[in-house]
C-alpha cells in the first residue's frame, strides 16, 4: 500500500482512496486484536515507500544510483532485521 501511495503520488493521481485504506488497515491492526504485529505492518508500509521513493527517483543517467540507493537499502533492512532477531533470541 506503501508502495502504491507513492507510485500514484509521483504520477499526480488521485490518492484519497489509497488514504483511506491505508486509514481501515492502520486502524485494523492496531485495532484487531492481539495477534497482529502492528510492528510488522507498519514496516511494511515503510519499506514499501521507501522502496518506490527509491525505484520512482529514476531520471536517465540517474538510474544506476537508484539501483545503488536499493541495494544500500537492502543491505540496511537486512541488517536491521538480523540485529533485532538477535535480540529476540
Amino acid at each position: 500500500m506503501g508502495a502504491l501511495l507513492v507510485i500514484a503520488w509521483r504520477n499526480h493521481r488521485d490518492v484519497s482512496n489509497i488514504l483511506m485504506w491505508l486509514g481501515i488497515n492502520v486502524a485494523f491492526t492496531f485495532l484487531g486484536g492481539a495477534g497482529i504485529s502492528w510492528q510488522g505492518h507498519l514496516g511494511g508500509l515503510a519499506g514499501g515507500v521507501a522502496i518506490a521513493a527509491v525505484m520512482m527517483a529514476r531520471h536517465g543517467r540517474q538510474e544506476r544510483t537508484s539501483w545503488v540507493l536499493l541495494g544500500i537499502l537492502v543491505v540496511v533492512l537486512a541488517a536491521l532485521t538480523v540485529a533485532r532477531t538477535l535480540a529476540i533470541g
